[in-house]
């Protein structure tokens, strides 16, 4: 109930009780007035009719005195006027009934009237001869009394509903005060904090509203104290305070919720980029430095994203994680291109190289947290084994689902792999174009998962280099390969051609070295083994490619380049390392149908080549379309599916 109320509730019950004090006073004293009037009235009848009545009786004529008696009754305001003699007997009497008009029955049974009586003594000389009594008519004192009820009351009303309003309307004023402080306290409510500026006239209220702006302004400071600390207990932990990204907890505990929100219908990109060999770049270069670069990689993706992404993190020391739920496969493809040439612009600057790789994996609604993290990492992984400055694009949802899920089951599956050697071995024929003979047979390395299907070595060497287990499974797939070339009835007489990298134990001196004291048990077979290394791994360590392919040759076995074509330094790098073969990188050859550059930068290398003695091989043959082009083209051998699929060494 409000204050107001309480004050018109509080005003009316007291103008009730001052109603009923003055009413019962006004009617008491109304009545006693009209009570002595009528005993007035009745004594100044009865004296007057002494004498007419005396001179009858003293003539004993009763009926001279009943008319003297009418005459006086006539005028109506007496109710009853009678003779009574010394004896007590009635002589003469005479009664009439008036009635009350205008006065409710109840009015006259609530305020009855009981007139007193007029008494005379009547005479005649000294002779007395009884008394006369006259009683008055009540009913104009009922019609007065009543009247002055119903005036009464009716002021009192008129009062009273004067005074409400006025009370109402002072009690509006008063309690202003009182309704800005409630209204301010509402506001506070809704973290509005709005001090009271008009002040009360009235001194208590002026001294409430002042204390209640003190506690607003101090409720205020205390709420943006107790925000300002929440923002930054959040800021500490879900933010990354180098980035300035979410950080991984963050990501943890929202990433589910987003993957669910994507429509059905809809394809969502994860895009990733993560900095290879960041720790090194920061012991050389500094953290300041490392941090720097870090920050302008997160600019791009903040940049590239335009606010279009639900999540941006950092998702662990060299990984940048993002989110997108708007883009066709096209834009998707786009926006990883851009992605690759911002982080170009950025480490063209540095004096040393900093490698890097950008992932980005498809998914559809309800992807598992866990499988997309995996498939990112993985493709992350393959872009880096591939020679960094490159992105991978997988797909969460056609991934396998039976490859491992997790770094902790890839490392399991991978050392019992190594450590049980459970790897399957394909051979793919490279053919030359002209005669159609077989020049070898590249190996290539599977992994199966338990019951699941078999992984490719594209897939599963990324992560052995991951875990550190790049130099046993390469030694693991090295014994393996070996045993089939002296056992496999399918390699009997042809030479084999194996990938090795300069990521595992060929990466240091000393692992070269042990690598090419096995291989002189092996000198044997020596003419019929080649060894191909990635052209971005050549690149990436010079000197170690110079001394691997120098020691090859001393040990007589072959030396190739695989994925050959893309490095600027191409031409130069086989005039330096002098190799049997290089094979041209199958997304070229795929290119040059399309685009008349690529075609010409193939041929200037096959020439290149050719002059050097080098025999030059197209990868990914699967046309004939290709291979009439590459015969115009004078290139030496082909491999692809083509000519054949890779097949089970038995």
């Amino acid at each position: 109930m409000s204050l107001r109320l309480k004050f018109l509730i509080g005003l009316t019950l007291l103008f009730t009780l001052l109603m009923i004090g003055l009413f019962a006073e006004r009617v008491h004293s109304t009545r006693q007035y009209v009570e002595a009037q009528l005993a007035s009235t009745a004594q100044d009848a009865a004296t007057s009719l002494v004498y007419p009545i005396s001179r009858a009786l003293g003539k004993n004529d009763v009926v001279l005195a009943e008319t003297a008696i009418k005459s006086l009754l006539d005028r109506a305001y007496f109710q009853r006027i009678e003779i009574v003699a010394l004896s007590g007997k009635t002589m003469a009497k005479m009664e009439q009934a008036k009635p009350i008009a205008g006065v409710p029955v109840w009015f006259i049974k609530w305020q009855h009237l009981d007139p007193a009586p007029g008494t005379a003594l009547l005479s005649d000389g000294w002779r007395q001869l009884g008394r006369v009594v006259v009683i008055s008519e009540p009913a104009l004192a009922y019609k007065q009394l009543w009247d002055v009820l119903t005036h009464t009351l009716a002021l009192l009303l008129a009062t009273y509903v004067i005074s409400l309003l006025v009370m109402n309307f002072l009690v509006r004023i008063l309690l202003q005060p009182l309704s800005a402080i409630e209204k301010s306290a509402n506001e506070v409510q809704e973290r509005e904090f709005n001090p009271i500026k008009q002040l009360p006239d009235t001194r208590e209220f002026r001294r409430v509203v002042l204390a209640f702006n003190v506690m607003i302004e101090r409720v205020r400071q205390f709420l943006s104290i107790e925000q300002q600390r929440a923002e930054e207990y959040r800021h500490q932990a879900f933010t990354d305070t180098t980035t300035g990204l979410d950080n991984r907890r963050n990501l943890d505990l929202r990433l589910d919720g987003l993957l669910k929100k994507l429509p059905q219908d809809s394809i969502g990109a994860a895009f990733a980029i993560q900095l290879e060999d960041l720790s090194e770049f920061n012991n050389r270069e500094g953290y300041q430095k490392g941090d720097a670069i870090l920050k302008q990689v997160a600019h791009v993706l903040l940049e590239k994203m335009a606010q279009q992404s639900p999540l941006i993190a950092r998702l662990n020391g060299t990984t940048l994680f993002a989110l997108h739920f708007n883009l066709n496969s096209g834009q998707i493809d786009q926006m990883g291109d851009q992605i690759l040439a911002s982080l170009k612009e950025i480490t063209a600057t540095l004096e040393r190289p900093l490698q890097y790789g950008v992932a980005i994996v498809d998914f559809k609604h309800g992807t598992p947290k866990s499988k997309l993290l995996s498939t990112t990492d993985l493709a992350l992984q393959q872009a880096l084994f591939n020679g960094g400055e490159s992105r991978q694009r997988m797909s969460a949802n056609e991934s396998s689902n039976q490859l491992p899920h997790g770094s902790q089951q890839w490392r399991e599956v991978l050392q019992a792999a190594i450590q049980d050697k459970s790897w399957g071995i394909q051979a793919q024929s490279v053919q030359n174009i002209a005669d159609k003979q077989i020049v070898h047979q590249e190996l290539t390395a599977r992994l199966r998962n338990q019951d699941g299907p078999w992984i490719s070595a594209g897939l599963f060497m990324p992560m052995a280099a991951r875990h550190g287990l790049l130099q046993a499974a390469e030694q693991s797939l090295f014994d393996l390969a070996i045993s089939k070339l002296e056992n496999a009835a399918t390699l009997q007489g042809q030479s084999i051609a194996l990938n090795v990298g300069l990521l595992g134990a060929l990466g240091s001196l000393t692992g070269q070295d042990e690598f090419v004291a096995r291989l002189n048990k092996l000198k044997k077979h020596a003419a019929r083994i080649s060894f191909e290394v990635p052209e971005h791994q050549l690149i990436a360590a010079p000197e170690l490619a110079r001394r691997f392919a120098r020691l090859l040759r001393d040990a007589g076995f072959g030396f190739g380049i695989d994925q050959y074509g893309f490095a600027a330094t191409a031409a130069a790098l086989i005039r330096e390392l002098k190799p049997n073969y290089v094979k041209i990188d199958r997304r070229l050859i795929s290119d040059m149908a399309v685009h008349k550059d690529t075609k010409e930068m193939i041929l200037s290398l096959i020439q290149v080549a050719e002059s050097l003695n080098i025999t030059t091989i197209a990868q990914g043959i699967e046309s004939e379309a290709q291979l009439a082009l590459l015969k115009a083209m004078k290139i030496t051998a082909m491999q692809g599916y083509l000519i054949g699929r890779p097949e089970e060494v038995i």
